[in-house]
């Protein structure tokens, strides 16, 4: 016999959708960088603080440290998962350290990080108010 999901709250939804918006824009994104895609035809010269020749390592990074947790969130949220506010915790966590890092190392480029910054913060928010521990 299933069990019956619990009860859930808008908020929880919202954060899901939130979760999983960012986690399609961050694949987006990493597949973009990776591919030279049109609007991601970045200069080479913004990495020189890092010891990187091409977009396809931060594409990677991009992919492993935001996209995929942020997706596994998602879906544990979505299917109830007893551990999906620890996931979120830690996907909002790694996405603030994505934002940080890229902010320290290659700064403010672009509109879509300070729309990024903006979504993360209001995900931190859903996620403190969602989080059972």
């Amino acid at each position: 016999m299933r069990e019956t999901p619990p009860p859930e709250s808008a908020t929880r939804w919202v954060r899901t959708g939130l979760q999983a918006l960012l986690a399609v824009s961050a694949v987006y994104g990493a597949v973009g960088l990776a591919f030279g895609l049109p609007g991601f035809e970045m200069p080479v010269e913004w990495l020189k603080p890092l010891p990187l020749d091409s977009w396809v390592m931060p594409a990677l990074a991009l992919y492993c440290v935001v996209a995929v947790p942020l997706g596994a969130a998602a879906v544990a949220s979505w299917r109830h998962r007893p551990y999906a506010d620890r996931l979120a915790q830690v996907s909002c966590a790694l996405l603030l350290l994505w934002l940080l890092f890229q902010v320290a190392f290659i700064g403010i480029r672009a509109p879509v990080q300070l729309v990024t910054a903006g979504l993360a913060g209001v995900l931190v928010y859903l996620t403190t108010r969602t989080s059972t521990r």
